[in-house]
């Protein structure tokens, strides 16, 4: 038999042996998704279908929460980027924050002609939605 006549048969066998395993896994994620529907139902029936609902209702409720809490975390980060955009000298080899000196310039006169300047502390962050 020549080499490239056994590379040939090598990867017939090869391939025949990928979907042997293949066949093998997709058959056991069939039994794995037949035994986790039977527990699902089992507990359909155990609990009942109002006690799932209570359950779902506060699963929703906490997740509400988190996507509140989630706001204002990105919020308090937006504020403080863009504060330290303004205030911090970028690092020398920083590409994205990069500012021309007529940006500082503009920030600052931004700052110094507006009629509700704070002090720029951290109590301008938002902190909390509900507080």
């Amino acid at each position: 038999m020549s080499d490239g006549t056994f590379r040939a048969a090598t990867l017939v066998k090869q391939a025949s042996a990928q979907d042997k395993r293949h066949a093998v896994i997709h058959t056991s994620w069939k039994l794995e998704l037949i035994e986790r529907q039977k527990k699902f139902m089992q507990l359909v029936c155990e609990r009942g279908l109002p006690a799932l609902q209570d359950d779902q209702q506060y699963l929703k409720a906490i997740f509400a929460k988190e996507l509140d809490d989630l706001d204002v975390a990105n919020e308090q980060y937006r504020q403080f980027t863009a504060h330290s955009r303004k205030r911090v000298t970028p690092f020398a080899n920083s590409s994205d924050t990069e500012h021309s000196p007529d940006e500082f310039m503009a920030d600052d006169d931004s700052h110094s002609s507006s009629g509700s300047h704070s002090d720029g502390g951290l109590d301008d962050l938002i902190y909390g939605v509900n507080e």
